[in-house]
């Protein structure tokens, strides 16, 4: 059989994006004239014809996209919920239908959406996308527009990301600046997302020409339970640091138990910081610090990747969020 072409295929032998290839195909115009020829010679080399999906893409009116959501240990998550309904008002005010799928494993891809739905969805969210992930492979011999969320592990794949290296040397520079002796981060698994978050807290250990050996890092906690665990055993290690950095408001949940049965107060002998920021943060005793996402512009941003506008033409954007302080947090580091 002859193999059947996609545009990632034209995108890599003519060493222009998927995005570029696409304005050709479908004849959108806002092409170099250089570009479109060397687009073409390729299409004619290949023989490539847009598949069904792409015909019927360029008359149907309606848009729908697919939020499909890998699940994990400890799911579902509230910052999950809250990004969801972010694109829920933005596609409200466009037009725009959402639909939201639970991705349990690869051995079951025949019956998502991703294969089943292939004639009426104009674009893919993925959320907790994996190295070889399945459902980009299956996304692109469909010619389906895709986009993850957080940075994606193939840079040709578009993404909408949190400024995590960022955010985190930020925050540990200012602590580091006001005489933090060492920091464990307490993090889910070791992903890209946590690599950078991990290197930013080291880069800032390093800029201040500290020993980042007190930079502890532990991964395997994934929900409050996890964390509650792991910080009883800690402490009877006697391996004890004065911050700890957890990626998830919700499991720092076990970390407040853990030091109010072992009568540490957070506060005054130990620091608390997380990372999302949902509402609970601000009303547990003492409020947790913790590292908030710009979630309206996240969302905003991956509904136009996938349904672009005038203007927006990025393959990779970086949101900045926000640290904010509360009481967790102890006084000489606010």
């Amino acid at each position: 059989m002859q193999k059947k072409y996609t545009i990632y295929d034209i995108a890599k032998l003519s060493g222009f994006s998927p995005k570029t290839v696409a304005r050709v195909v479908n004849n959108e115009g806002n092409v170099a004239k250089d570009t479109e020829e060397k687009i073409k010679s390729v299409i004619d080399r290949l023989g490539y014809t847009p598949n069904t999906y792409a015909k019927n893409l360029k008359i149907k009116k309606d848009k729908t996209i697919l939020l499909s959501i890998r699940t994990t240990n400890g799911f579902p998550l509230q910052w999950m919920q809250m990004i969801i309904e972010q694109v829920g008002i933005i596609c409200l005010e466009k037009g725009i239908t959402v639909l939201v799928e639970y991705f349990y494993d690869e051995e079951n891809l025949e019956k998502s959406m991703i294969s089943k739905s292939v004639n009426y969805l104009d674009g893919v969210i993925l959320f907790y996308e994996e190295e070889n992930d399945v459902r980009i492979s299956a996304l692109r011999a469909r010619n389906i527009p895709f986009v993850v969320f957080e940075r994606a592990y193939d840079n040709s794949v578009r993404y909408v990301s949190n400024n995590n290296y960022q955010v985190l040397y930020s925050v540990f520079d200012s602590l580091c600046q006001k005489g933090l002796s060492g920091v464990e981060l307490l993090l889910r698994s070791d992903t890209l997302v946590n690599r950078d978050r991990v290197n930013g807290v080291v880069d800032a250990f390093k800029s201040h020409g500290l020993d980042v050996s007190n930079v502890k890092i532990t991964y395997g906690i994934g929900n409050a339970e996890s964390a509650y665990s792991h910080i009883l055993k800690e402490h009877e290690q006697g391996d004890m640091k004065e911050v700890f950095f957890i990626s998830g408001d919700e499991r720092a949940i076990g970390v407040y138990k853990a030091f109010e049965e072992l009568g540490i107060k957070i506060g005054e002998d130990v620091s608390v910081i997380g990372f999302d920021d949902i509402p609970l943060s601000s009303y547990i005793s003492p409020g947790l610090s913790t590292i908030r996402p710009a979630y309206y512009d996240l969302a905003k941003n991956l509904v136009l990747m996938l349904i672009p506008e005038d203007g927006n033409d990025e393959d990779h954007i970086v949101v900045p969020a926000s640290f904010i302080k509360r009481d967790s947090l102890q006084k000489k580091f606010m």
